[in-house]
């Protein structure tokens, strides 16, 4: 009886793992990464998110870049607007990131 019970019960194992292998590799799935980009399709995860830099930080990362008189800073829609002066002391119109302070459009207000 031993003869038949030993290798039937291994294969039982055998089966028993294997069916649970699909169901570990599924824990570990990453919702926001299904095979899209998500940082280009929606909105990433909160633990993702860069912080959001406020007005104080934002001039000063602008003057870093060159603009002087940096004034009437305002959030509006995810991002900064302030108006300045360029390196040439030509007056502009800024939009800002909020989370790194890289300028995303530079407009010239005469």
């Amino acid at each position: 009886m031993t003869k038949y019970l030993r290798p039937a019960l291994l294969s039982l194992a055998l089966m028993t793992a294997a069916a649970a292998t699909p169901a570990l590799a599924d824990a570990g799935h990453d919702r926001w990464n299904d095979g899209r980009a998500w940082h280009r399709d929606h909105a990433p995860p909160v633990a993702f998110r860069a912080a959001i830099l406020n007005e104080r930080q934002i001039v000063r990362r602008l003057h870093r870049q060159g603009y002087q008189r940096v004034h009437d800073v305002d959030f509006r829609r995810g991002h900064y607007t302030a108006r300045a002066r360029d390196y040439y002391g030509r007056p502009v119109f800024l939009v800002v990131s909020a989370h790194n302070g890289a300028v995303l459009r530079a407009r010239h207000a005469w």
